[in-house]
């Protein structure tokens, strides 16, 4: 657990989760244990995966490695997506011209062209 939160570690988060997967992973097989999301998730415990900076993590990083790990609850995958989304959304829409008519509106949208 130390060195999970040590801020002096020289690593990608999605590495570092990387590799206390793999340590779960093996924790599970010495254990006679299969080894999927919800026993590495209790391997782990919450106080190592809490300590991840998974917001920090790239989307598609955090899609096709720590989705796919099936550790995270439900509520945390919502966390980190909607703390990921958030920046995005307001960047994204923030210029984004109002259109006042209607039909501005669904020629904008590609509704009508």
């Amino acid at each position: 657990m130390a060195v999970v939160e040590r801020d002096s570690l020289n690593i990608a988060e999605v590495d570092l989760f990387k590799g206390v997967v793999e340590w779960a992973t093996k924790e599970a097989e010495k254990r006679d244990i299969v080894a999927d999301g919800r026993e590495k998730r209790r391997i782990l415990g919450d106080q190592i995966v809490k300590v991840i900076g998974f917001p920090v993590t790239k989307q598609e990083e955090f899609a096709s490695v720590v989705l796919d790990s099936k550790i995270l609850t439900s509520v945390e995958v919502n966390h980190v997506t909607e703390s990921n989304s958030s920046v995005q959304r307001s960047a994204l829409f923030w210029n984004f011209p109002k259109p006042q008519d209607p039909v501005v509106l669904l020629a904008v949208t590609g509704l009508i062209r």
